[in-house]
Formats: structure tokens, sequence, C-alpha cells
């Protein structure tokens, strides 16, 4: 059954109150707006009962520090919107799969509006099937609202699908005395009654210098009687306009509200002979509220309107003659207009990997975008700069990393410096509706680190969790496609291209939040992680804090101060160790498996658990058998073609390139790229397979991969090595032997490639011997000269042959390398000599072995003749 009534203490109290299953859309509106308020009390309330929070306010009215803000743009939606007047209307929306419950009323979302002040509220409860042609009204505002005003465009597509949302299924007679108006194209005065009424009672905060909304009223209603109630000292108004407002109504009563407490309702309501019928809402007793369309400049309201069985009116402590009030005003010597403001900020979002910026200018100039990952003054750094060249609507798409922060502002310099209103970086996937679920397999809990390092039992429900997770996940998302919600749906979003935050939301429902968290640091902050607690209602300022004019003054907030600290490891109780190494052990061996590989989340997860494991200690100082688990791991990560992973979007790519990064770095420990020993050689195997992922890793990322050494036998991933390989890497990729380049130094050996050949020097003459390591270091193919103390030697590889030539005795050497495990320096100095097998030819004869080899390798022999008779 549809109800409507007035009386509410404020929007919370339906979030309370709500009992009809899961919530799936909150949208709030106001014109002043305390997000560290609406984050504390209202926020948790909704996420917690499921729904997309949205909450939209004017552009330049914010009454918080942005640097108290934490969860915007993550776990809610927050719209700017802009207008010649004041964005103004004052709505709570709650709809769910079956009710759709609606609060019209004065109150902003701040601590004033919802706590300390008198304000007004109608609340209409309706079943989603059937309900008044009253809220085809609101949907029908609602769906021209971003027409007539600005708002980010995201913002715009869940405005539309709430409309959508909230149109009753059957519109039925209840409630045929109820109306939802606004002002976008007609003046709200337009919609009320033009006729003669016995009485009529004005009440708000704010009333127009010249009282025109009050003279307006009396003309098109002609009353008997009128009743002006306000505050004497704490609304505005000028007592000497409102008596010539109102000098052609026989009866007038001037009535002085008590001081104490602020009444910030806002009441039209009059009676004729049938009823009595009130408007509540924004709309203040103004000529920018009620007597001008949105479209003309004017404020953009809502109210409501509906017969009441006893007045609203409030109580009076007094009253005042006309004589009396002609004496008293409270306008500002200056109340002016409100200023054309250069510069909106409406929104910013993540789209997939990049930032869209929406702004709002009305004049031409150049725009600078800055970013700050707190708000905090001296923060603030230039992302983009944008060149307007006309009035109107802005858009800039830059691409940025999460380390850029989450709040934006933007600045113009001309005509004069103008910085606007901070907004947050939003993920509109992320905000969608908690609830949403695709019944697929996922972890039994939400672990946390500390929860489960030193707990046997949780460590091995984890560990269980995880292997169960890789053998069931595949088969359902191989048999279950990605599902979109319907049309129509109210938690459907209009815009598909955040494949970013699409996937990672996928990813936080599977392995919960803080699990997730551990794998993407940076797009699962601690400090902006959700919280299902639902935080009950209190108000802690114990002074009132007034918002009554229609500029509604700022609210101070006290900047909250956030210290960030290094990383500490894990503390695995040494008696813990050992079972480590066997559970890592079990999850080793499920994600390198080649059969039916787990999700990259998966295999990512398992990388991470072996990054703190190494942090924590849990290897002792002779236990070299990490090494080969952590290669296997590592090179399980990049995808292939041939599994799932193509769907993988490219910010998910840059986590893994960056966990690689730290892979590789914990693995060169203690090893050499030209080393012989088994620990070596497999650090020169891994970093082949996984060098091309290095130049994608990202330094922010990187970060928080990485511990402070405080554990025994720690192994902890050093910045600067991480930093050197990712520049080893970029530049292999570039150059084909910077890597040998990187090797050669650090052997202590310089050498040149020039025209296909390694050229060298060596000090003392050890020729040969340098010569030797040079080509070990290469490897096959390679081509060396090494010149040094009057002596040269030249070093020939192809496959198995090896040709060394030498300016005394000037003789060719040819030889082939015994087995696999042979190298140049091992064949050429070992301490046997020179193998008694090898061809000896003199260095002019020609030679079919050693014509081949030159061939093989692109090299003029009479030229390399030439170079070993004359260099050294």
């Amino acid at each position: 059954m549809t109800r409507a009534r007035f009386g509410l203490y404020s929007p919370l109290t339906l979030l309370h109150e709500w009992d009809n299953g899961p919530l799936r859309e909150v949208l709030i509106t106001g014109y002043t707006l305390d997000l560290v308020f609406f984050e504390r009390h209202c926020v948790p309330i909704a996420r917690a009962l499921g729904a997309r929070v949205t909450v939209l306010s004017d552009a330049h009215q914010a009454v918080h520090d942005a640097a108290d803000v934490r969860y915007a743009g993550r776990t809610y939606q927050h719209g700017n919107v802009g207008c010649r007047g004041a964005f103004h209307p004052k709505l709570a929306v709650l709809v769910g799969d079956d009710d759709v419950w609606v609060a019209i009323g004065s109150g902003n979302p701040t601590t004033s509006g919802w706590g300390h002040n008198d304000e007004l509220w109608l609340v209409i409860r309706s079943p989603r099937t059937v309900g008044p042609v009253a809220l085809v009204d609101l949907a029908e505002w609602l769906r021209t609202l971003p027409t007539v005003v600005s708002m980010p465009s995201w913002i715009a597509d869940t405005v539309h699908v709430l409309a959508e949302s909230i149109i009753p299924e059957l519109v039925d007679d209840s409630l045929p005395e109820l109306s939802i108006v606004g002002n976008l194209h007609r003046p709200i005065i337009e919609r009320l009654p033009q006729t003669r009424v016995r009485s009529l009672h004005l009440s708000a905060p704010f009333f127009d210098p010249a009282s025109a909304a009050v003279a307006a009223l009396t003309a098109r209603m002609t009353p008997e009687h009128v009743v002006v109630a306000l505050q004497e000292a704490v609304s505005w108004y000028d007592g000497a306009t409102l008596v010539d407002a109102t000098a052609a109504v026989p009866s007038v009563e001037f009535r002085f509200l008590d001081d104490a407490r602020t009444s910030h309702g806002k009441l039209v309501e009059w009676q004729d002979s049938a009823a009595t019928t009130a408007l509540v809402g924004s709309a203040n007793l103004s000529r920018a509220a009620l007597l001008t369309s949105t479209r003309q400049g004017g404020n953009c309201e809502l109210v409501a309107i509906h017969p009441v069985e006893h007045t609203l009116l409030p109580d009076g402590m007094g009253t005042a003659t006309a004589d009396g009030m002609r004496t008293r005003s409270t306008m500002p010597s200056h109340p002016g207009s409100r200023n054309r403001v250069p510069l909106t900020l409406l929104g910013a979002r993540w789209q997939d990997a990049a930032i869209l910026v929406e702004l709002h200018t009305a004049i031409a100039g150049s725009i600078t975008v800055e970013m700050s990952p707190t708000g905090a003054p001296g923060s603030w750094r230039r992302v983009d700069v944008i060149d307007a060249p006309f009035p109107g609507r802005v858009e800039t798409v830059f691409r940025a990393d999460e380390s850029t922060g989450g709040a934006v502002r933007a600045r113009m310099a001309e005509p004069d410096e103008h910085v606007t209103s901070v907004v947050f970086l939003t993920d509109v996937v992320r905000c969608l509706p908690r609830q949403v679920d695709d019944g697929g397999p996922r972890l039994s809990r939400d672990y946390g680190i500390d929860d489960f390092i030193n707990d046997p039992e949780l460590a091995d429900r984890l560990s269980n969790d995880l292997l169960r997770l890789m053998k069931t996940i595949g088969q359902h998302r191989a048999a279950t496609p990605t599902a979109r919600p319907p049309a129509g749906s109210p938690h459907r979003t209009e815009r598909a291209d955040d494949r970013w935050g699409a996937w990672l939301d996928s990813v936080q429902r599977t392995l919960g939040p803080t699990f997730a968290g551990l794998i993407f640091p940076k797009a699962t902050p601690a400090s902006r992680q959700e919280t299902d607690t639902v935080v009950q209602w209190t108000i802690d300022d114990t002074d009132p804090v007034t918002d009554i004019t229609d500029d509604e003054n700022d609210e101070d907030v006290d900047p909250i101060a956030d210290a960030g600290t290094d990383q500490q490891p894990p503390v695995i109780d040494p008696g813990h160790r050992a079972a480590w190494r066997t559970r890592s052990e079990r999850l080793r061996r499920a994600v390198a498996t080649e059969h039916q590989r787990p999700p990259l989340e998966l295999r990512m997860g398992v990388t991470r658990i072996y990054i703190d494991l190494l942090a924590a200690g849990v290897w002792g100082p002779d236990d070299e058998e990490w090494r080969w688990a952590l290669a296997d791991v590592l090179t399980s990560l990049p995808p292939r073609d041939r599994d799932d992973d193509e769907e993988v979007p490219d910010t998910a790519l840059t986590y893994t390139s960056s966990m690689i990064a730290v892979g590789l770095a914990l693995l060169g420990q203690d090893t050499k790229m030209d080393g012989g020993y088994p620990k070596d050689v497999l650090w020169r195997s891994t970093w082949n397979k996984l060098r091309v992922w290095l130049p994608s890793a990202r330094t922010e990322i990187i970060d928080d991969y990485l511990y402070v050494p405080s554990q025994s036998y720690a192994r902890v991933a050093d910045k600067d090595t991480i930093d050197s390989l990712i520049d080893l890497a970029v530049e292999a990729a570039a150059d084909p032997h910077a890597e040998t380049r990187a090797t050669l130094d650090g052997a202590g050996l310089t050498a040149q490639f020039r025209d296909g050949v390694w050229i060298g020097e060596a000090e003392g003459g050890a020729v040969r011997k340098v010569a030797a390591r040079i080509a070990t270091i290469v490897g096959d193919p390679c081509a060396v000269i090494v010149a040094g103390a009057g002596k040269t030697c030249a070093v020939l590889r192809v496959g198995a042959t090896l040709v060394m030539g030498e300016r005394t005795p000037a003789m060719w050497h040819v030889m082939t390398m015994p087995s696999s495990v042979s190298t140049p320096l091992s064949l050429l100095t070992g301490a046997d000599g020179l193998p008694s097998s090898r061809k000896r030819i003199p260095l002019e004869t020609p030679n079919p072995d050693v014509i081949s080899v030159t061939d093989a390798l692109g090299i003029d022999l009479a030229q390399l003749i030439e170079a070993v008779r004359r260099w050294g």
C-alpha cells in the first residue's frame, strides 16, 4: 500500500527503518554537503544493506575538508552539479527489489541538516508494482535533471537508471492529491492554485530582500489571513518589504519562532473551504526559488504538495506589529546575487586505465588539472592541461597511476586565479550494489594476513580454500560467462568501458576484499576499503550549527593527518615455519601445473604469499629450495593465449609485471648472470623468460610489495636492485646486447660491439683469458677480439666449433667443445692447456674450418687477420 506522511527526523531514519530486503539504490541530493558526516553516518548503513550510494550537491558548497574524505569514489559516488542558480533540492530515494521510499524536504546532508535543525520532510512509501502518479512525475524530473543542470555523465546515467526504477509498473489512484513539483522549465509558483484562499501560512529561513516571493504568493492566492513565521535573529528577511508585500491582505500576523534551534524547514500552506494543503521541500521564500525556473537562471528546487490534517506551521514565541517589523532587518548590507563562477569541476572517474575528467567553463582559457593522494595542502601536482577555446562543457582523458591519488581539482589563472572545489576519483563499478552475485565459487571467508599467519588452523583453511578454488573456478568461468544486469535493472550500469573496475570487482567477490588487497594493494588500499559495520547515528557536536541562508554557510571540519610508515613483514613464529613451507609447496604445485591453470588472480595470490613468507624468514640461511619454488610461481604468472587470461584488463597486467619485478629481484640475490652454479643458471633462465614483462612494472605498485628486512633470515627485494632490473629490461627491449653489456660490466670487463665483433682490452697481458671470459658471457654464437700489452687474441664460436687466433704465435686453433657444460673459458684456460685434439693452422693460411665459422658469423676474414696482426 502506498503511504505519504509528513514528519521525518532525517533520511537516516529511513535507512534505519528499511526492512524490505536488500537495497539496490540510494540517491541523496543537497545544497551543502559534508562528506565526512555522510561517510560516517549514511554510507556504512546503505552499503551494508547492499545499495549503490549516489550523492549530488552544489559544486561550490562543500563544507568538508578534502583531506578528511576517505571513501568517495570507492564506496559511493559523489557528483558535483552546476547551474546558474543554486542546486538546492533535498531529496532521498531508496530503491529495493520490491519497494521504493522517497523523502522530499529541506535538510542538507550535513550535521545541521540531518541533526540540529528543525526540518520538514514528506515521505512516500510505495511498492514498485503499483504506485501513485506522483512517482511518475518524480521520475520525469530525474530524467530531465541532467539535461538542464551540469553533472558528471556517469552520474547522469545513474540518475536515469534510478528514474526508470521508481516508475510503478501500474499507476493507481492512490494519493491523487500528492504532487511532486520541480522548477526545471517552469517556476514553481505557476503550479500553485490561482484562487482565493482563507489563510496562507509562510515560513522559511530565507526571504529575498524585496520579499518578491511573498508578494507574488499573496497576489496569486488573495488570502484573507496571512501568517509569516520566521526567526527574529536567525532568518534572513527585510521587515519593511515584508510589510509592503502583505499590505493588501486584510489580516496579517508576523510570528517569531524560537531562535534556540534553527528552523530550516520551508513551508507554504494554504487553507480553503475544503482542506489545508502544504508545500514543503527545498524552496525558500525567494525570487530565485519560487518565481524563476532553473533554465531562466533561478535555483534548482524540488517540492512536494499534499493535504495535511493539522497545520505544519511552528508555534511562535511572540508576534510583531507592522510598524515593529519595519524596523527589523537581518539582510546583509550587500546580499547580491550568485556570482558567476568561471570554472566548475563536475567529476572524475576511472575509465579502464585512464582518467576521465569533466568540467564546465563559463569562459575560454587554459585549465590545469591537479591531483593529490590526500587532498592536503602541498600535495597537489599537475597532471593535465586543457585548452578550452569556447565556454561550455569540457572533457579530458589522460593516463595516470594509482599513486597520483584520488583527489582532483582544476584551476584557471586568467583573468583571475580560480581553483575549483575538490572531487574524488570514482570507480563506477566498485560503487555498484554490493549484493550482485554471480553465484560462482569463492573463498569461504575474507582472509586477513594478521588473522591466518600464525593460526595453524586458519592457515590450513586458507591453503585448502585456495586449492579448492583453483580446481573449481576455471570450470565455473568456462561454463558461466560474465553476467550483466538486464536493461532497466536498478543496479545496471550504462557504461561498460571500465573493464579493470569490473574485473577487480569480480576478484574481490571471489577472494574477499582483504585478501584481494594483498594482491592489488593500490586498488584496494586499507584506508579506502569498504566497511560492513552499521554505524549508529549520534550527534557529537554540542553546539548547534546553523545553515540557514541560501548560501548555507560552511561548517568547519578539523583535518585528520595520515602518516605512512615502512611496511613491516609478517612475523611468523619459528615453530610454524616448517608448516608454511609445506603449505607453500602445495600451492606451488597447484599454480605451476600445465593442465587447467588457475586464473591470474590466484596465481598472483600464491606469488604474494611467497613474497611474504620470504620476508618473514620462513626458509633458513642454508635452505635454497625456495629459489626453484619461486621461479615456478613467477613463470606461471604471465598470461598465455590459450587460457582465459586474455580477458584480463591491462591494469591487472601492470600489477602482474610489478610482482614479477619484485620476484626476479628476490631470485637474483647472491647469483651471477655469468655464473655456473645451479642458482645462477636458474636465475638466468627465469630472467630470460620474464624480462619482457618488466618494462610495464610500476614503481608505486612495487612499493606495496616491499618490506623492511626486520626478521631473522628475511629475504626482501631491494628497491635499487628492482630499478636496475627494470632499466636493464627496458634497454634490452631496444638493444639486444644490453644484457650482455650489463653482465660484462658486472664482471669488470670492458668491451664494445662493432660490426658483429666484441672488441675488448686486457691489462697485464692476459688477453687469452679476457677473450675467453667475454666469449663465455656473450655465448653462442660470438666473435671476440681482445688486445693488450703487445698481444692480440680472437675467439670465434658457432655451435660446438671454437676457433682461437693469436698474434704470437700467428696461429689459428680450431677445437670442438666436448660437452654442453663446456665454455670458452674452461676450454682455453684450463690447467692442462689447450686440447691436444685441436687443429693448428697458420694465421695467413686459408682454411675451410675457419672460413665456415667467419662466414656463419658474417665477419670478413681478411679484416680479422689484419686486426689480430696489428692490434695490441
